[in-house]
C-alpha cells in the first residue's frame, strides 16, 4: 500500500516537474523570436537606413507578399515595428 502511494507521489511530482519545463521553454520562444527578428531586419536593410524599402523585402518571398498589409502608415517602407508585426504572423 505504501508503495501505491509513493508511485502516486512521483509520478505526480515529474508531472509537476515537466509542466515547469515547458513553461519555462515557452518563455524563452519570444525572446528568441524578437532577436531572431531583428537579425532578419538588419539582413533585409540593405542600404542601413533603419527601414526595408519593397525592393529590399524581395528578398524575401514571406515579408514581399505581406509587405502591403505590414506597411501600417503607408509611407512605403517598414520600420522595425511594422517588420516584427509581420515576423509574428
Amino acid at each position: 500500500m505504501i508503495r501505491k502511494y509513493q508511485l502516486m507521489f512521483a509520478v505526480g511530482a515529474l508531472s509537476i516537474a515537466n509542466a515547469s519545463m515547458t513553461e519555462l521553454a515557452m518563455a524563452d520562444e519570444p525572446v528568441q523570436s524578437v532577436a531572431a527578428s531583428t537579425a532578419t531586419f538588419s539582413a533585409l536593410d540593405a542600404d542601413k537606413d533603419g527601414r526595408i524599402s519593397p525592393s529590399e523585402a524581395s528578398a524575401d518571398p514571406k515579408i514581399a507578399d505581406k509587405f502591403v498589409a505590414a506597411d501600417a502608415n503607408k509611407d512605403g517602407y517598414l520600420d522595425p515595428a511594422e517588420f516584427q508585426a509581420i515576423s509574428k504572423s
